[in-house]
């Protein structure tokens, strides 16, 4: 009886998918982590800033990851609330139609129950995405006649935001303000900032490929539901 001997090239050969997969991940991390950087850096507020408030941009509502990260952008808001940064803090957007509260309410009242005065917090509750979210701040600052603002939010979430406020000029020193991945609490774990990371990509994605009447439909109807893209049109 004779054994067949394994050729060491076919083995290679069977394997050979497994480099380019490699590749794709090594990159995937390594970008990933840049680009947290980056936004961690971009949004880092400056320490001789004082603003008129600060404008806290929703998140998100449903699971835990977005309860969490609502948690996160709320006591950035508050720090900033405490040391003097700023002396009002308007929460904005979490628009949905089938609930009765808005998510800016729910951070206004959180707010106030960790001590912040009624008369220190306002509210924006009709606006349902990061562009609205924007738009319809900077009218309720221009009516408050604020001078200079800062925003709060995720450190890779204001990289977008920053891009959006191109379409809106405006007199108001503008200022950032995202939490420290490292400090913030509750902490953000490995897996929930490389989805953060991902899903910014992809809107940036769609962003760039469709014109804007299409990115403004389906962002709607992601939020609102198809039957809403008309009414907000």
């Amino acid at each position: 009886m004779t054994t067949a001997i394994a050729n060491p090239c076919q083995s290679k050969q069977q394997f050979r998918w497994l480099y380019p997969v490699f590749v794709i991940v090594v990159l995937d991390i390594v970008l990933t982590v840049v680009f947290l950087i980056w936004s961690q850096q971009t949004s880092r507020l400056e320490d001789h800033v004082q603003a008129d408030g600060a404008v806290l941009l929703f998140a998100g509502m449903g699971s835990q990851e977005r309860i969490n990260e609502s948690d996160r952008r709320i006591f950035e808001a508050l720090e900033l609330y405490e040391s003097g940064v700023v002396s009002e803090i308007l929460a904005v957007g979490g628009y949905r139609q089938n609930l009765m509260l808005s998510g800016s309410e729910l951070y206004r009242r959180k707010l106030h129950q960790l001590g912040v005065p009624e008369r220190d917090l306002s509210v924006e509750g009709l606006s349902y995405d990061t562009r609205s979210n924007i738009k319809y701040a900077l009218s309720i600052l221009e009516d408050k006649h604020w001078d200079s603002v800062v925003f709060v939010s995720s450190p890779t979430h204001l990289l977008r935001v920053r891009h959006y406020l191109k379409r809106y000029p405006s007199d108001l020193e503008i200022s950032f303000s995202g939490y420290n991945y490292l400090t913030a609490q509750p902490a953000p774990g490995i897996l929930e900032l490389w989805y953060r990371v991902h899903s910014e990509w992809a809107i940036y994605f769609m962003y760039f490929l469709l014109d804007d009447d299409q990115f403004g439909d389906l962002v709607r109807a992601i939020r609102l539901g198809p039957e809403m893209t008309q009414v907000f049109s």
